[in-house]
């Protein structure tokens, strides 16, 4: 049995500023000022159980472990929210193993979208010029639409946010929004044959759903929802000043209001987006480990279909992807560092590498016998290399590999075929130009070279 757990204690402070522009005249700007601050207290635990070992021999059950771990956060502002989750490992043989889990997951909607006390850099009131288009009204849900002027005509939807029927948008944070949860369970199978061990080949099925997302419902999509329809408020004579000051607030304004004014919407960020995914992902992993480091090259095949229900509208998308990723490790304990010469009767040299400050003085080469005496010109002596270290009053000679030990240079390629994501008619700077970013990701192959090692 194996029991890890720990604590957390985390602060964000954020504290944005900004001049605005009113577009009501030369002198028409406001500078906006806040502090965004969140406190999260967390606490997380973690067993591992064997339920069936080796040693039992139990039929096609080589090993059978249950992961139980859970967490709990505690905001300032949000609550608090236990989440745990469950995990399962068989291990039919040496060759194959099942698993699968179970998760619930918990995440609070980012500071810059919930403000300060309701007060946030983009809080605006807007005019129709800020909101790309024009949207449809359904006259079968807003009866009063057709009141407006320039809608008596219409048969079945009137076209808002127009120059014939204008209106007034606000925009920015929310202070009622609420955390965002999630569940997620998958289930796969590992390969690894005994006669090819640095070979595995798995396959996972996976499903995530995700509730409540922060987002700003587009009017084209939440008229058409029950649970959206109050973020739009017609005034079929016009909106009274008064009307006009109870939804601006005291928001920025971002241009002169038309008059009269038809309509007024809630553009503000809202619970609103509900998202299922699920895929299956196949991946082959070979690792083979050389006299001078290993190479570990991957390749998986991904296809995942995606769900998206914001309560108006479900969107259902089927996806392929693949990913490479090509990774080469080369330990410094691969590297003789140390210079070995036939001791020629010199004494000790001291080679001054460089300027240096801290601890690190220089490179000193001497005999086989560092603190005393030294081998003759016949003796087969060998030379030595060794790192002149300085710890406090003290000095001492230390050899360059005892400093690298356990250090590792890596070459890591993701992408290692440069292929594109699938092409997908869309053009948007939230989801993507041609491609769905939810799923996927247009970043090309990628090289990461660095040294990594243990202290």
């Amino acid at each position: 049995m194996k029991l890890a757990g720990g604590v957390e204690y985390t602060t964000y402070s954020d504290r944005p500023q900004a001049t605005t522009s009113l577009n009501i005249g030369s002198v028409g700007s406001r500078f906006q000022a806040y502090h965004y601050t969140r406190e999260v207290k967390s606490a997380y635990v973690e067993t591992l159980l064997p339920l069936v070992g080796p040693a039992m021999n139990v039929p096609f059950v080589r090993k059978l472990e249950l992961n139980l771990s859970g967490r709990y956060d505690g905001y300032n502002d949000f609550g608090s929210t236990t989440n745990p989750k469950f995990a399962l490992n068989w291990q039919i043989n040496d060759s194959l193993k099942v698993r699968g889990n179970v998760a619930r997951s918990f995440v609070a909607p980012p500071m810059s979208t919930v403000g300060s006390n309701g007060q946030g850099t983009a809080r605006t009131t807007a005019t129709r010029s800020s909101v790309s288009g024009s949207f449809q009204v359904p006259l079968a849900r807003y009866p009063s639409a057709a009141l407006i002027p320039a809608c008596a005509t219409a048969v079945t939807v009137c076209a808002f946010n127009t120059t014939a029927v204008p209106g007034m948008i606000i925009t920015g944070v929310n202070p009622n929004l609420v955390p965002q949860t999630g569940r997620s369970w998958s289930g796969g199978i590992d390969f690894k044959p005994t006669f090819r061990p640095d070979l595995t080949l798995s396959a996972t099925y996976w499903h995530t759903e995700l509730h409540g997302g922060v987002t700003s419902p587009i009017p084209a999509l939440a008229l058409n929802s029950t649970g959206f329809a109050s973020l739009l408020t017609i005034y079929p004579n016009g909106a009274t000043p008064a009307q006009v000051a109870a939804f601006a607030g005291s928001r920025p304004q971002l241009g002169s209001l038309p008059a009269p004014i038809y309509f007024s919407y809630d553009y503000r960020n809202q619970n609103a987006l509900n998202l299922w995914v699920e895929g299956i992902d196949a991946e082959i992993r070979y690792s083979p480990q050389l006299s001078w480091g290993s190479i570990s090259q991957r390749s998986r095949h991904n296809v995942q279909d995606a769900v998206r229900s914001a309560g108006w509208q479900r969107q259902s998308r089927l996806q392929r992807s693949e990913h490479d990723r090509l990774q080469l490790d080369v330990p410094f304990g691969a590297v003789r560092f140390a210079r070995r010469r036939r001791h020629a009767g010199r004494p000790l040299r001291r080679h001054r590498l460089c300027q240096l400050h801290g601890p690190l003085l220089g490179l000193v080469e001497h005999g086989d016998q560092p603190g005393g005496g030294q081998r003759g010109p016949r003796s087969g002596g060998r030379r030595r290399s060794y790192w002149l270290v300085r710890h406090g009053r003290r000095t001492s000679l230390v050899q360059p590999g005892a400093f690298l030990k356990g250090t590792q240079v890596f070459l890591d390629v993701t992408n290692l075929f440069d292929r594109n994501p699938p092409f997908v008619n869309r053009n948007s700077s939230t989801q993507g130009y041609g491609y769905d970013s939810f799923l996927t990701s247009p970043i090309g192959r990628v090289f990461t070279v660095g040294v990594r090692g243990k202290f």
